[in-house]
């Protein structure tokens, strides 16, 4: 369901003072429901965006969400009711540091953490959890196949597939996951340590039955 941008009566969009405050306060933004679960993924709304869109007829409703997909990258400039619109269970910032902007803000980890409806808020950040590091590994020699098959079939055993086993370790701490079944909803992040799995689950959603 799409919840933004809102345009004018007249058609135009707001205009929130300069053009990089405009835009990101038009962001896309919209909410996808499983079942009885609500995820809401936000753009870069800012300040002037979040309550542009508050300010719609039931814009507090269209925004109420289990998941949240925190606007950009958790930059300082987030409005406080909009975060307790939304009430999130789960909070996943996406962010990086290349180049560094800081994100996420530390103001606004707090101010999303105490916005919750959980007692147990989670609220995870691809850069606090990221740990991309070189495995610094030799490539597995290619084994002799037989005559009859094809190599190019055999994708387990060409080079390109160790390369690609060599990006999936780069990338792997830190990679977040949050599923659902439509009455719950499981998240979970990689760690360093053994490629093991930083899990919590199941979270449920008070569901009535």
């Amino acid at each position: 369901m799409d919840t933004g941008p809102q345009r004018e009566p007249d058609g135009s969009f707001h205009w929130f003072g300069d053009k990089s405050h405009t835009i990101n306060g038009h962001s896309l933004t919209f909410r996808l429901v499983h079942d009885h679960v609500r995820v809401f993924c936000s753009g870069d709304l800012n300040v002037e965006g979040s309550r542009h869109l508050l300010d719609q007829s039931g814009g507090a409703l269209s925004v109420d969400a289990h998941v949240l997909k925190s606007p950009h990258h958790g930059s300082h400039e987030f409005h406080r009711p909009f975060l307790a619109a939304v009430r999130p269970i789960v909070t996943v910032v996406s962010s990086g540091d290349s180049p560094d902007h800081g994100h996420p803000r530390a103001a606004f980890l707090g101010a999303v953490g105490a916005a919750g409806r959980a007692a147990q808020h989670l609220v995870f950040s691809t850069e606090i959890a990221a740990t991309f590091t070189e495995q610094g590994e030799e490539e597995a020699p290619v084994p002799e196949l037989p005559e009859d098959v094809d190599p190019d079939l055999m994708f387990s055993t060409t080079a390109l597939n160790s390369q690609a086993r060599q990006r999936f370790k780069k990338a792997l701490s830190g990679i977040i996951n949050v599923r659902s079944n439509g009455r719950e909803l499981y998240a979970a992040r990689r760690v360093t340590a053994s490629y093991q799995w930083e899990a919590y689950e199941p979270i449920d959603v008070n569901v009535p039955d």
